[in-house]
């Protein structure tokens, strides 16, 4: 069930649960439906993997979980952006971070371009209003990866 291609290692709790019961169906592992799996079933096996060295950590951001199966341990800055990005559909921009977390510009292009190189955060330089924007594909609430 690998997606960090298509969403640069992070997928919202919610797309996971959805998939992992998709391909459940898929494979009819499940005859009974009182088998049915839970989002907080999802969330305590991913704790547990974790522990072992997996690569999996769960990020809590606000009402919902993120999962990170990025190979490299994210920064707090880092963190910080992408919270930031999940209340904005995954979305941001250089000045949006500045002003809203009260940071440099140097700062925040050193955060970002680092999950750039990790593939995290997709660069648009043709945004209509000009400026570049920073998307973070397994963060976007409206793309259905099939």
């Amino acid at each position: 069930m690998s997606t960090s291609h298509r969403n640069g290692g992070l997928i919202g709790i919610h797309e996971l649960h959805s998939r992992l019961l998709q391909s459940r169906n898929t494979a009819k592992l499940s005859h009974k439906s009182d088998e049915e799996i839970s989002v907080d079933d999802v969330l305590r096996a991913i704790e547990k993997l974790s522990k072992l060295g997996s690569g999996l950590k769960v990020m809590s951001c606000g009402k919902t979980y993120i999962i990170q199966s990025v190979a490299t341990e994210l920064s707090l800055d880092q963190n910080s952006i992408i919270q930031k990005a999940q209340s904005t559909n995954g979305c941001v921009s250089l000045s949006s971070i500045v002003n809203d977390l009260q940071w440099t510009e140097e700062r925040t292009l050193k955060a970002i371009n680092d999950m750039v190189m990790e593939g995290i955060v997709w660069i648009d330089k043709q945004s209509p209003t000009g400026h570049t924007l920073y998307w973070f594909p397994g963060l976007r609430q409206s793309l259905s990866y099939k």
